[in-house]
């Protein structure tokens, strides 16, 4: 169901939502390789924001 049109449409559904909320912005983390996502989340509106740094903790 790629490029279908879907996620973006979901997208803009979520951020009428926030907006409506009075949210100022909202923003996703997403793996450089995943190019499904990327394209959705940009034909969206989203842009880039630069790098930034994600720490985690694995359990088991």
């Amino acid at each position: 169901h790629r490029r279908l049109g879907i996620g973006r449409t979901l997208i803009e559904a979520l951020a009428e939502v926030a907006r409506e909320r009075g949210c100022r912005g909202m923003w996703v983390g997403v793996e450089p390789g995943n190019r499904a996502a990327l394209a959705a989340y940009r034909s969206a509106g989203a842009v880039g924001e630069g790098r930034f740094a994600m720490l985690g903790w694995e359990f088991g």
